[in-house]
């Protein structure tokens, strides 16, 4: 399975570009500011229904118009699915599959992608929000229900907040708590459930990849939920129990704080390298070398999971790397569909077969077969 093709209309600074890509390597290269990383957002799109660099949607229209439109031709085999989503400046974004009508869940597999751009590479030392999209990018395309539970968690989330705000003022809000409580406790149940599953199977598969790239350096993940529950695998029911007898513990702090003290919206991945946490220890090279190894080994899960192989995108990362982390991860990708950015076309020489496109002002000025 490879993206054949892309049709954009209105998207960043691009007024409409055709390009028919490669199966294997793709490298998008030009001057800074010319819209290298904003195909490859637009590659992404299809896949998750959202661009990477736009906290809202609006953001990724063209100036003064009034929608953006992308069209994607995915090859399954032979067989070829189509891919349209538009954003609108006002109202919601419109998605097809297949001229079908579709829902933003239901994208999940059907262009899975491992999107690795140079924040990526803070991975390990920035906050645990970071940590958390990980964990989201990969069970989002895995697990529909997956992304359908934190739409409805965070808007619960949103409206129990917004009720401790106004207690003050409002004190019979106060009386529909304990409904806002179980409701948050039936979603983080299951949450935790996929995320339990997916940081066990990424202990097992991050590890000797990290091993192979250090030289032999341990990496060990561990998932960190509710202090409360002991075991993130145990049963939903268990844990809905604990999280909702956890919140009603906290009602008093909640309202003196305004705010929601505990749930899977703090969750976070403990890593330690050569067994110390290696937020507070680990060195600079050692947390590129270990943000490395967990985005190849969530293309590995995917691969597993899915039976196909995910598109890799890598943003203007090979400059970020040293010789030899570049080495590692470029013989790494020796296969399924390749798009590289910010990188020389000479990098082509180190890669199988493929193509290279030359990006200007949102044009493609030039593009030539390698291999």
């Amino acid at each position: 399975m490879h993206l054949a093709g892309i049709a954009l209309t209105d998207y960043r600074n691009y007024i409409g570009a055709e390009l028919e890509f490669h199966p294997g390597v793709n490298l998008l290269y030009g001057g800074n500011a010319q819209g290298k990383t904003n195909l490859l957002e637009a590659v992404e799109l299809l896949s998750s229904g959202h661009p990477f660099r736009a906290a809202k949607d609006g953001e990724a229209i063209r100036f003064d118009a009034p929608c953006a439109r992308l069209c994607g031709n995915i090859d399954c085999g032979g067989r070829y699915r189509r891919i349209d989503i538009t954003l609108p400046r006002e109202g919601k974004k419109s998605i097809h599959i297949d001229r079908a009508p579709a829902a933003l869940q239901d994208l999940a597999g059907k262009l899975p992608c491992v999107l690795f751009t140079p924040e990526h590479l803070n991975l390990i030392k920035s906050g645990p929000a970071e940590r958390r999209k990980l964990i989201k990018s990969i069970l989002c395309q895995l697990r529909p229900r997956y992304s359908a539970l934190l739409t409805a968690y965070r808007r619960t989330l949103v409206q129990k907040t917004a009720i401790l705000r106004q207690a003050e003022e409002r004190r019979d809000l106060l009386s529909v708590l304990e409904d806002y409580n179980r409701r948050l406790a039936e979603l983080g149940a299951d949450i935790i459930m996929f995320r339990a599953a997916f940081v066990r199977i990424l202990a097992k598969t991050a590890p000797p990849i990290h091993r192979e790239i250090s030289g032999g350096e341990e990496l060990s993940i561990s998932y960190e939920t509710v202090s409360a529950v002991e075991n993130p695998a145990g049963s939903p029911e268990e844990i809905r129990g604990i999280l909702l007898e956890r919140l009603t513990s906290l009602r008093a702090a909640e309202i003196a704080a305004r705010a929601c003290l505990s749930g899977p919206h703090r969750d976070d991945l403990h890593i330690r390298i050569g067994g110390q946490d290696a937020r507070q220890f680990a060195s600079q090279g050692q947390c590129r070398t270990a943000a490395v190894a967990l985005k190849l080994a969530s293309r590995y899960i995917m691969e597993h999971e899915l039976g196909v192989i995910p598109l890799l995108l890598l943003d203007d990362i090979l400059s970020e790397l040293d010789a030899r982390r570049q080495d590692y991860v470029l013989n790494r990708i020796d296969r399924g569909q390749i798009f590289i950015t910010g990188c020389e076309a000479e990098a082509a020489r180190r890669l199988r077969a493929g193509r290279i496109f030359e990006i200007s002002a949102g044009t493609v000025a030039g593009r030539r077969d390698f291999g």
